[in-house]
């Protein structure tokens, strides 16, 4: 029930596709072009200082978990999104994460947000995109001011 929601944290999020050259593209979001993407994008976990044992093991794990099929599917739905109304319509306080050093959600998407959604709060954490995994202890420091600041929840009930 949207009125019962107190906040909405974002993380590296877009609210229109968020690489846009690539939508007239949406129709080569298949599986096989995913996997050969995947494989390239793979070899970067093989360069020393580039990732961690944890981060690897866990790309890992969710290559395993996630087909390529998913993916595109994904990829697909990305490439297509407009939520520009629905954020701007979106009564809950907002947080935006944003990883300072992230490759996939490029900055550009954060002033999308800003641009529909004025009265984001705007914290970053450092590291990639993956940012919630590589940077927890910063994360969560900057999800639990978010929430500290939020109206009690239970003063709505």
């Amino acid at each position: 029930m949207p009125s019962r929601v107190s906040g909405v944290v974002l993380f590296s999020s877009f609210v229109t596709p968020p690489h846009p050259a690539l939508a007239p593209f949406r129709f080569a979001a298949i599986a096989p072009v995913i996997l050969a993407v995947r494989a390239l994008r793979r070899t970067r976990l093989l360069v020393p200082g580039w990732a961690t044992t944890e981060m690897r093991t866990a790309k890992t794990m969710t290559w395993r978990r996630v087909n390529s099929r998913a993916l595109a599917t994904r990829a697909r739905a990305a490439l297509d999104v407009d939520a520009r109304r629905l954020l701007a319509e979106c009564q809950a306080r907002l947080m935006y994460l944003a990883s300072t050093n992230d490759e996939i959600i490029a900055w550009r998407n954060l002033q999308q947000v800003l641009l529909h959604a004025p009265q984001t709060e705007v914290a970053e954490i450092e590291g990639p995109h993956l940012a919630l995994f590589t940077n927890p202890e910063q994360s969560a420091a900057r999800i639990a001011g978010f929430l500290r600041r939020l109206p009690c929840a239970s003063s709505a009930v």
